[in-house]
């Protein structure tokens, strides 16, 4: 659930008109000249945003007020109405192609805190859509510019490459995450430190002397190394805003005309060129230490936990045979002898066989616990949340069909993990809170999620007993209960599991009373 997501349609269009309008007269106003186009195009990656993360049925309302800013903008700039229309369509075509093969790749859901879906996310939104663009708007302006269509194509895919790497994954992780993260930023003294450092860097270099663009890769990589992600999306920008401020007032230095000259500066930029690989590597060099480190540990509980795989085989087997044993005579002796028993009798066969089969859940839930506890490490993978609680929700179905409970749920975002260890996740705390729920009350279970700073943020509440603040944390721990078995059946193992798992994610949880009634599980995991 992205921080727009609370506002209507009306309210969106007319928010995403003025910012696309407003990145457009920047781009117009800095880079493009008479009969040419913009050759920095920023307005299109803010429009890719708001519709990756907006409802389908919704898009035609924002393409509408793409198309109306586009249009302002073109004619404010000084274009006739027919120039300014013909810039329509191929920015409406980038706009809705890249946000639907972003859409279509599950970008819209995944985190790009990785670099895999970063530079997927470029190339589809930055690269690909703009190509289709580049050619239609070449076509459509052919006689509306003094250039020509191979004059026209080629700036035009490089200012959406360019505006587009820029500006797009500032641009998504604003939407997703709203302002907060950047009020937080704004209070870094390190950030702007950087921020100072980098434009000025870019300033000088640009201004006095050639080859200057490797240059202004150095303050990058630095915010880069020292900052949250966000922080070196905002200082990028900046450093693209002020190269096309100065395209703008024609500050850039030719190559110097002697041969020594240039040799010097074809030097030093080699130098300054060869500094980010070795960063980079030192970087990988790091954490394939850390990785050493985590295996040899790794390798280490996996001999301290050979105990506790003994321990599990033998609760699997050697425990349960006996119990089942009990719980198959028990059951024998009321099918044979029903008739000829008396009814104390027949009383103390039904506890047995009900002890029996408490047995078998507490036998189940402490392997299970014991077999997280040993498990070191697990595959994380993309994963769907929404497959696995419809998985959590057929297990539940005679429970759920029984108490004839209504659960509710918005589209969850893919997570990294493991699927099979989050849908019994799932399983055990919708068991909870279908479980928790006086008899004489209809569960009412609801299901949503939040993305905030690169994790997803999943909610359950319920209308059960609720809880007490004092003892939440007290829940999680093995065994422990607050209520008696006879209130509500369980062997207080579920929610150990629940945390188990959570951590085995490196993610967190927690439990609070609900607003009236009832309780809210909140779990946080790494997202996408």
């Amino acid at each position: 659930m992205t921080p727009h997501k609370s506002l209507s349609i009306g309210q969106a269009s007319l928010l995403l008109a003025l910012l696309y309008g407003l990145a457009a007269l920047v781009s117009l106003s800095l880079t493009r000249t008479a009969g040419s186009i913009a050759t920095l195009w920023y307005a299109n990656a803010i429009a890719i945003a708001f519709l990756m993360h907006r409802p389908a049925p919704q898009w035609p309302w924002l393409l509408a007020a793409v198309g109306i800013a586009n249009a302002l903008a073109n004619l404010a700039w000084g274009d006739p109405w027919v120039t300014a229309l013909r810039f329509v369509p191929p920015n409406l075509l980038e706009v809705v192609l890249a946000a639907a093969l972003i859409r279509r790749a599950g970008l819209d859901r995944q985190s790009l805190e990785n670099p895999a879906n970063l530079l997927s996310l470029v190339v589809l939104g930055c690269v690909v859509a703009p190509a289709a663009s580049a050619l239609l708007g070449s076509l459509l302006l052919a006689d509306g510019l003094e250039q020509s269509l191979y004059a026209t194509v080629l700036p035009w895919m490089a200012s959406a490459v360019v505006g587009g790497a820029s500006a797009l994954p500032l641009s998504v992780m604003v939407h997703r995450e709203g302002v907060g993260p950047l009020r937080a930023l704004s209070t870094t003294p390190l950030f702007w430190g950087l921020l100072t450092t980098a434009v000025g860097m870019t300033l000088l270099v640009h201004a006095y002397l050639p080859y200057p663009f490797v240059y202004t890769v150095l303050p990058l990589m630095v915010s880069a190394m020292t900052l949250p992600m966000l922080g070196t999306a905002v200082i990028t920008l900046a450093v693209s805003l002020t190269l096309g401020l100065m395209l703008a007032v024609g500050a850039f230095v030719p190559p110097p005309t002697t041969w020594e000259w240039q040799q010097m500066f074809v030097y030093l930029a080699l130098a300054a060129a060869l500094v980010p690989a070795q960063v980079l590597a030192a970087a990988r060099a790091a954490a394939s230490r850390t990785q050493a480190h985590l295996e040899r540990s790794a390798r280490s509980l996996e001999k301290a936990n050979q105990g506790l795989q003994q321990f599990i085989h033998m609760a699997s087997h050697d425990l349960r045979e006996p119990v089942n044993t009990v719980s198959q005579f028990a059951g024998l002796l009321q099918e044979d002898h029903q008739a000829h028993l008396p009814a104390t009798a027949q009383a103390h066969l039904q506890r047995i066989g009900h002890g029996a089969q408490r047995m078998r859940v507490l036998l189940d839930d402490v392997v299970q616990f014991a077999s997280l506890a040993q498990q070191t490490s697990i595959a994380m993978t993309p994963v769907d949340l929404d497959s696995c609680l419809m998985a959590a929700r057929q297990k539940l179905g005679p429970v759920v069909a029984t108490r004839g409970a209504l659960i509710s749920s918005r589209t969850l975002p893919v997570v990294m993990g493991d699927a099979a260890l989050l849908e019994t996740l799932l399983t055990h705390l919708l068991d909870n809170a279908l479980k928790f729920v006086p008899a004489d009350r209809t569960p009412v279970i609801e299901i949503d999620a939040q993305l905030s700073k690169g994790t997803a943020i999943i909610r359950i509440a319920d209308n059960g007993i609720g809880i007490d603040p004092a003892y939440a944390d007290r829940l999680f721990k093995p065994f422990a209960r607050l209520t008696t078995r006879r209130q509500f059946n369980g062997s207080g193992l579920g929610l150990a599991v629940c945390r188990q798992i959570v951590q085995m994610h490196h993610g967190s949880i927690g439990i609070r009373p609900g607003e009236g009634q009832g309780a809210v599980v909140d779990i946080s995991l790494p997202f996408g």
